[in-house]
């Protein structure tokens, strides 16, 4: 009698079990086309889950805590994400651990001045290209280069740069002399 109610509970919580790794790795898919969703740094896990719900990429909160519990030892990376396509559960967090953000592209084409360039800032919506002309007026970045320049304006590598929705214009600014003197460099300036 022992043995068979031993039996009877292993049945039940192998069926509980094997029900639960299908929720998890089931893709779903609550949104019409695509999500942006930015999470902040310091949000709980719980705080990621209600967001993630809210915005349809989860069925429900209770499955991203699970997951959660599961792999309890990994960070979960502040950031914005793009959900464009049904995920289960588990590849949701798995993004979010591995922090795999959302770039947007700063195309910079050859010859652009800087007023060029703080044009194509400000299309990205999240930064000012009033905040990049002031900073593309400190010549700082580039003081042991051209000691008497104004400005960054030539020192400013044409590229198209992938950025976050949390990169500054002085990071902007930043990569974008970096590769100016990688390039100098290489060619012998």
């Amino acid at each position: 009698m022992i043995k068979r109610l031993f039996l009877m509970f292993l049945l039940i919580l192998l069926l509980a079990a094997g029900g639960l790794w299908y929720k998890l790795h089931m893709p779903y898919k609550g949104f019409s086309s695509e999500v942006l969703l930015d999470i902040s740094p310091g949000t709980s896990t719980s705080g990621m889950a209600k967001l993630l719900h809210n915005a349809g990429v989860i069925q429900s909160e209770w499955e991203f805590l699970v997951v959660r519990a599961l792999h309890s030892g990994t960070k979960l990376q502040a950031g914005e994400y793009k959900f464009d396509r049904a995920l289960p559960v588990t590849d949701v967090y798995s993004k979010i651990a591995r922090g795999d953000v959302f770039y947007y592209e700063l195309r910079v084409p050859e010859g652009s001045t800087i007023f060029e360039i703080a044009e194509e800032v400000g299309k990205l919506r999240f930064l000012s290209s009033k905040e990049f002309l002031k900073e593309a007026r400190n010549p700082s970045l580039i003081r042991d280069l051209a000691p008497a320049a104004l400005s960054l304006e030539g020192y400013l590598f044409p590229s198209t740069y992938r950025i976050t929705k949390r990169t500054s214009v002085r990071q902007i600014c930043r990569e974008m002399t970096s590769q100016f003197r990688k390039v100098w460099t290489q060619i012998g300036g």
